[in-house]
Order: structure tokens, then sequence, then C-alpha cells
């Protein structure tokens, strides 16, 4: 979290310095990077040892095509085809090592 800060603060010093409303930015940022980051790990991290480690590994892999899904019909986010060839190469290369 400090280096994202310190990244943001290197990159963007003028629009900080001039349009942000840090309380605001603050309790929003908290927000999200609460139920973005920490609920999801949390709440894997509590269910993985009710499950087997193959179908642990299959629901690490599916949170990357459903995060660029969720982007993508959310945030309208364009999406190209070489994005979505290479999840489909990395939930082929999981699905085969759980053969």
């Amino acid at each position: 979290m400090f280096g994202g800060s310190i990244a943001v603060v290197v990159v963007c010093s003028d629009l900080l310095a001039d349009h942000v409303h840090f309380p605001v930015m603050l309790q929003f940022g908290s927000i999200l990077g609460g139920f973005g980051i920490f609920v999801p790990v949390l709440f894997f991290g509590l269910g993985a040892p009710y499950l087997s480690p193959g179908l642990n590994t299959i629901l690490a892999a599916a949170e990357l095509p459903v995060g660029l899904f969720v982007a993508m019909m959310v945030l309208a986010e364009p999406m190209t085809a070489a994005q979505w060839i290479g999840v489909v190469a990395i939930l082929v290369g999981i699905g085969i090592s759980q053969i």
C-alpha cells in the first residue's frame, strides 16, 4: 500500500494538488480497498482448508476471467482478443495440470 501511494504521488502530483478532496478519497479508497483486496483474500483463506488443492487452484485462477469480465461489463473497459486468449491459455494450463 505504501509503494502504491508513492507511485500515485509521483505520477499524479499536479492532479492531487489541484483537484482532490482527501477526506473523501480516504473514505472511498478505504471502502474499495477493503472489499476489493482484503475481503476476497480473507474468505478464500478461510474456505481453502475445506477444499481440495485442485479446486483451490481452479478457484484462484477463476479470479482473472471474472475480473476481466467485470471490468468489461461494469467499467466498459475494452478487452482485446489477446487478453481473452491469455485467460483461456491460463485456464487450459490449469485444467490440464488437474487431469
